[in-house]
Parts: structure tokens; sequence; C-alpha cells
């Protein structure tokens, strides 16, 4: 995925940068060695941290049409994923693990003749997401950036600690407010 970063991801990669006691950036189109590291780490940071869990503020929802060339073999249509595919929730109304299909090659290989998603998507900006979100990328672009920058590993398993613990509450902060059984939201259901 080829990203351009705006103005607005300075903010998270400095807010990394000082974690671990380096200077903050100006901008993205410096060439200093921290600016060309941000730059690498910034989007495994977010990609990591937004497809170790489906959170609803990063989900889209796409109808997609085959392409006219399917696959070779195995399957009757190929889907194109959208350019900011992070990972896969839903496909046609199920669960993305109960479907017969294959992600492969950036498209979805299916035998169904019309492809609706429900998928984690790239954020074009930081602030299109919670700050809980917000921060996890911060604590683990910090965390990807300690082994390039410094060589302090204490740190390292320091920031993946505070990662995990701030990655448990993000969870249940995304999961608040949604209950579903079966489809239906959970004040409907007959007690």
């Amino acid at each position: 995925m080829n990203i351009v970063y705006s103005r607005e991801w300075l903010s998270i990669a400095n807010r990394a940068l000082n974690l671990i006691g380096e200077e903050s950036l100006q901008d993205f189109n410096g060439t200093s060695n921290a600016t060309q590291d941000v730059l690498v780490q910034l989007p495994s940071a977010v990609q990591r941290v937004l497809s170790e869990y489906p959170y609803r503020s990063c989900r889209k929802r796409t109808s997609i049409a085959p392409l006219i060339d399917g696959p070779a073999f195995g399957y009757s249509f190929q889907y194109q994923l959208p350019a900011d595919f992070i990972s896969l929730v839903e496909v046609n109304g199920a669960a993305a693990e109960s479907n017969d299909y294959s992600l492969e090659g950036g498209c979805i290989l299916s035998n169904e003749s019309s492809m609706n998603i429900i998928y984690e998507a790239f954020p074009e900006t930081p602030q299109n997401l919670p700050a809980m979100l917000q921060e996890l990328i911060t604590l683990m672009l910090a965390h990807d950036l300690v082994s390039s920058v410094t060589t302090n590993d204490n740190k390292a398993v320091i920031l993946y600690q505070q990662y995990e613990a701030l990655k448990s509450q993000a969870i249940r902060m995304d999961d608040r407010g949604h209950h579903q059984d079966n489809g239906k939201p959970w004040w409907t259901e007959e007690r």
C-alpha cells in the first residue's frame, strides 16, 4: 500500500518519537534518519494495530463487482479488494471465517456472483480514529522505532506492555453499546 501521509499523522509520529526520547519532526519531507524510519514504520504500525481486532470505527461497507477475468481455476469469480483494505470482517452478510472464498493477491476469489463486504480500512487521517486507537498506533510506532533509532530493549518491552494493556481497554470501548444476538440488538430480545 503506497500511502502519502497528511500533516495530521505528524502528531502521532512526534508523540512516538518523544516516547523514545527522540526529537520531533517538522514535517515528513526531511531526509533525516528519524524521518525515514517513521515513514517506513508508520504504515506497518497502523496496519498491525488495525488488523489485530476489527474496530468498528475503521469499518467500511462496499459492494464490489467481479473482474472481467475470473481466476484460473477453483472459483468462478474474482473481485478486486479496495485500495484501503486492511482485513476482512464480513462477506455477503456472514462472518469472514464462515464463507467459501479465498483472499489471494489483492482479490477475493469466490463462487458467489455478487460480493458485499465489510472490511477494516486504512484511515486517511488519524482524526478519523478514536483517541485510544490513535494512542495504540503511537505506542506501536514507538515500539517499532526503538529498535531502529535506539538500542534500548528494555524500553521496547515497556512500550509493548503499555500497548497490550491499552489494547484491552480499546476493545472493551469498541464493544460498548453494541450487543447483538443473531443479528438482533440486545434490547429487543424477549425476556
